[in-house]
């Protein structure tokens, strides 16, 4: 107790204009997930991606809509 956390394993992936990054820690039994995409996707389908992938027994989500004022139109 009181040591230093040994972390775990951190991922991170473009896709596209979007990303995926994976931080874990695996000695508290610990994942955060963060999905970002310019557009749209299932989030109910990726919420449960991950879940099942990780066996999650308990699962703390929030979906934050973002860049709502972004221009819809290309600016070249």
């Amino acid at each position: 107790q009181g040591g230093k956390d040994p972390g775990g394993i951190t991922g991170f992936i473009v896709i596209a204009e979007s990303h995926i990054s994976i931080h874990t820690f695996a000695k508290r039994g610990f994942a955060s997930i963060d999905v970002y995409s310019c557009k749209e996707f299932n989030t109910e389908n990726a919420k449960n991606f991950f879940i099942e992938r990780f066996v999650a027994a308990d699962a703390e989500v929030h979906f934050i809509n973002r860049g709502l004022k972004y221009p819809d139109k290309n600016i070249y």
